[in-house]
């Protein structure tokens, strides 16, 4: 992701996302948080604070590891679980490569959905994919799971993408997910 820190992308779909996140959020405040091999780092960017936050954490973290997308999962999972929030949580995992952890992202993905209803988290990742070495994303979105909570939307160019391709890329599967939530009584 190095080439899309420094080029600016990763801030610019940020502030679009907190954007989104603006229309669908109680607070206007988005985490983010930074991950390689570990969580290396978690920021709130809000619409009072967010011109080039992104760029400036990264710089501060240093040298990042390998690509590891269950740890970030899970880190972000707690953190909305220790929120308190009473809405499901919108995961958008923005990330430009496969995982180094494919067994334990499916395993993850598993219990996020659970074994039926009951047992399913309240979460929902939407990936946003840079480049193409995603191969594992398109799996993951076609895994053939009891439910899908995961979403696959290709942003190699976020400055080209209308705000509203954008905004539907992201929730295209989110919405009909929540509201099968909702006729469920979740």
């Amino acid at each position: 992701m190095r080439k899309y820190y420094s080029d600016g992308t990763v801030q610019y779909l940020a502030e679009r996302i907190l954007g989104l996140a603006r229309n669908l959020d109680d607070d206007g405040a988005v985490p983010v948080t930074f991950f390689s091999t570990e969580v290396d780092g978690t920021i709130t960017v809000d619409v009072d604070d967010y011109a080039g936050r992104i760029e400036a954490a990264h710089n501060s973290l240093g040298h990042m590891g390998r690509t590891y997308y269950a740890t970030a999962l899970r880190a972000v999972l707690e953190q909305h679980r220790r929120s308190g929030a009473t809405a499901p949580a919108l995961i958008v995992f923005q990330t430009d490569g496969n995982p180094d952890d494919r067994a334990e992202v499916i395993s993850l993905m598993r219990e996020i959905v659970g074994e039926n209803e009951e047992e399913a988290m309240d979460a929902f990742v939407a990936f946003v994919a840079f480049g193409k070495k995603v191969d594992f994303l398109r799996t993951l979105d076609v895994l053939g799971l009891r439910a899908d909570h995961v979403s696959l939307f290709q942003a190699d160019e976020p400055e080209q993408i209308a705000d509203e391709e954008l905004y539907d890329g992201i929730t295209h599967e989110f919405v009909p997910w929540l509201l099968s939530r909702q006729l469920a009584g979740r």
